[in-house]
């Protein structure tokens, strides 16, 4: 069967409905499934994006966080985004927002690109709370390609691992790879995998791989897996692979978002109260044409949790709309479970960032905007 997808955005964005499962029966999620992964499949594992463009981190199941950001900002195709993966597990409405995210890749392919996270592999999405949902709200326990979890598993093994704005800004989940030379590297990586082969090499790295500033060259990564890279390692990798800047996410950061010190890498998280257990705000990174970089924050809001069903401004998506467009930050995850090092990171930023203001957003949350970063040092 076919998804009637504007019907099912219309259902998706209705936030008086309480059950997922009424409002997506399991036929038409698994069409739906279907049809992003052809999308997917025709596009390359190296997308290339032109500006301008917003980015968003790490979402991890906050439904009513990432409607947040649309309203904010706008919906697609007004303003094109490029998000950065973990969609799922954490959150307790992984199902809504990974349709959700999957309705506006499929009617808006050239407008809206989901890249991979750790979090779209089956090793991790099998214990951190996604096919514990799938199970509880469809009934569906399968562990098994035959399952609705596992035909998640095959369309997430089809996204593309990385993103590159404007041929100067290279975007990915996690970082940077000691085996990564050129980007074509990147765009020869195959599909298909629910998991990056033998858990190490240039797919582990862009999933798993974070920065390190205390550090230099390369390090085994306290996670278990992939590897920390200090400042020189972006020095060298940014002259290497002939770009200006590295955008990641898979850390949590305070503010939402943090500027390296090299100012040539940059963390994205849009996640804010994260898992319900930090006061981290979330921001998203927005890049204009010039590949000039400003960012804008979400404070947390009380109502972070509540499901769909809770009244939020401007219920319906809008048509069409031009929109206040900034950007950037992200968060930590570690192997398992939730541990002390899933802290939100330092947040340091630089003297020489200057502030910038907006105009307050229509959904009325006090939005901060903050620091503004250009690509040409």
């Amino acid at each position: 069967m076919d998804v009637d997808v504007d019907a099912l955005l219309l259902r998706l964005h209705d936030r008086r409905n309480v059950n997922i499962v009424e409002s997506v029966p399991a036929d038409e999620m698994l069409a739906l499934i279907r049809m992003a992964q052809m999308v997917f499949q025709s596009q390359p594992m190296l997308v290339e994006v032109p500006p301008p463009v917003t980015i968003c981190g790490d979402i991890h199941g906050q439904y009513s966080d990432l409607l947040r950001i649309f309203d904010t900002i706008g919906y697609p195709p007004a303003t094109n985004y490029v998000f950065l993966g973990d969609y799922v597990d954490r959150g307790s409405h992984n199902l809504e927002t990974i349709a959700l995210l999957f309705c506006y890749k499929i009617k808006y392919p050239k407008n809206f690109y989901l890249l991979r996270g750790n979090h779209e592999t089956s090793i991790t999405n099998a214990i951190y709370g996604f096919q514990q949902e799938i199970a509880r709200r469809y009934g569906d326990h399968r562990k098994d390609i035959n399952g609705m979890w596992g035909a998640f598993n095959i369309v997430f093994s089809q996204m593309p691992i990385a993103g590159l704005i404007g041929g100067r800004i290279l975007c990915m989940h996690g970082g940077l790879s000691p085996n990564l030379t050129s980007l074509d590297q990147i765009r020869q990586l195959p599909r298909g995998w629910y998991d990056p082969p033998n858990n190490q090499g240039i797919m582990m790295d862009l999933l798993w791989a974070d920065p390190d500033s205390r550090i230099t060259g390369w390090q085994t990564s306290p996670r278990g897996c992939s590897y920390l890279f200090g400042d020189d390692v972006i020095i060298q990798m940014t002259a290497l692979l002939n770009i200006d800047m590295v955008v990641r996410a898979h850390q949590v950061v305070q503010d939402g978002y943090e500027i390296n010190g090299t100012q040539k890498l940059v963390t994205v998280f849009s996640a804010p109260n994260y898992a319900g257990q930090f006061d981290n705000a979330g921001a998203v990174m927005f890049v204009e044409r010039s590949l000039r970089c400003m960012f804008l924050q979400f404070p947390p809001l009380n109502t972070r949790s509540l499901p769909p069903k809770a009244p939020l401004a401007n219920s319906s998506p809008p048509v069409s709309q031009e929109s206040t467009k900034l950007a950037t930050q992200s968060e930590q995850e570690p192997k398992q479970e939730v541990k002390s090092e899933d802290k939100p990171a330092s947040s340091e930023k630089t003297a020489s960032h200057n502030k910038s203001t907006t105009t307050k957003p229509k959904d009325e949350t006090k939005v901060k905007t903050s620091s503004d970063v250009s690509t040409k040092n």
